[in-house]
Formats: C-alpha cells, structure tokens, sequence
C-alpha cells in the first residue's frame, strides 16, 4: 500500500484529486529532509507577513454600474420596449430551431 493509499484511507485524504475541480493530481515529488521542509516552511511563513492579513479578507471594490451608454438620454420607457421586443425575437428565434 503506498503512503498516499494509507492517506486515504486512515485521515480520508486523497492527494490525487484536486479538491478545487476533482481532476487528477501526480506526485511529482517526496521530500522527507527535515531541514529542507523546515526551510520550505519558514519561506512561506515569511510571504505570508509580508501580505497584510486584510487585503485577503476583503473582496475587490467596484464601482456603481454607469448608464449604458447605447441608451443614454433615451426615454426609459422606449428602452425598455426596445429590450422586450430583444427579447421576445430571441426567444422566437430559439423556438424555431
């Protein structure tokens, strides 16, 4: 039984699978040199304090929708008939197919 079957099965953890989109992943790569994971460690550490903790929490600002500008100073009235009768072809056109 390999060690990433053992993962499996006794902490329900499978490294084979992504756990974002569940495509296949491949260990390309064991380290077990203690010193070298401590380094590794101490490098990601280090990356993390140089991120301030806030900027991760909060998500990106956006501004207000502006008017569109194909209907800018148009009647709002005539915009929205204009949008229904877009709608109603479309709709017409899909039947169809």
């Amino acid at each position: 039984m390999t060690w990433a079957q053992r993962l499996k099965r006794v902490f329900s953890v499978d490294i084979e699978v992504c756990g974002s989109c569940g495509g296949s992943l491949k260990v390309i790569a064991c380290i077990e040199d203690q010193d070298i994971i401590d380094r590794i460690l101490a490098h990601l550490r280090e990356k993390e304090q140089d991120v301030p903790a806030g900027l991760l929490l909060v998500p990106p600002t956006r501004v207000p929708p502006a008017t569109l500008s194909l209907f800018a100073g148009s009647d709002p009235k005539s915009v929205r008939t204009l949008l229904k009768n877009a709608w109603h072809e479309l709709l017409r056109t899909l039947v169809q197919e």
